[in-house]
């Protein structure tokens, strides 16, 4: 049977971090609330991963590098990649996390076809973003189906710099029921 929901996660990779926890949790509950549901993670370098992924973990092999040629290679070589995955995959939804993974995968999106079917979750306060981060986040945001914040105050400054409220969700973390509804730690020794 072809599944009904078909999901494409893409981050930069499943080391250590709060994203790539996020990615974690969602992709395995993702994956385990239906049978006919399909999760595939890619990521651009697949090495040491510290957290499971639900589904299939797809390495991209387009890993940072500090070689200043690969640097301007490395974007093309991302969006193509993706841009061929997502044409293969059909996928009925494509989200991203981290704005290194969400401008590829937005232009591979628009590339591929498959734009309509994006969200990206910025992770930051963009403020602090480098300046060309910033000048990509003004051009790009305004494509993807959805952008997920996880601040109002995030979701505000994005909407100011003119990401249309239509696209603009925000969606805080997601918290583990099992930590919400563990008896709170003892009280330190007097």
């Amino acid at each position: 049977m072809k599944p009904s929901v078909n999901i494409l996660v893409v981050i930069g990779e499943m080391r250590h971090g709060g994203a790539q926890r996020v990615v974690s949790r969602l992709s395995q509950e993702w994956a385990r609330q239906r049978q006919n549901h399909k999760v595939t993670v890619a990521v651009f370098d697949a090495d040491d991963p510290a957290y499971a992924v639900g589904g299939t973990l797809h390495d991209l092999k387009t890993p940072a590098t500090r070689n200043p040629i690969l640097r301007l290679w490395r974007p093309i070589q991302r969006v193509w990649r993706l841009s061929r995955l997502m044409g293969r995959g059909r996928f009925t939804h494509i989200i991203s996390f981290m704005e290194d993974s969400n401008f590829p995968v937005i232009v591979a999106g628009w590339v591929s076809g498959m734009l309509g079917r994006v969200t990206v979750s910025t992770r930051v306060d963009p403020r602090y973003l480098a300046w060309f981060q910033r000048v990509l986040l003004r051009v790009l945001y305004h494509l993807p189906q959805r952008v997920v914040t996880l601040s109002q105050g995030v979701k505000d400054i994005l909407e100011a710099w003119g990401v249309p409220a239509k696209r603009l969700v925000f969606i805080p973390n997601p918290a583990s029921l099992g930590q919400i509804n563990s008896p709170p730690p003892p009280p330190p020794p007097t």
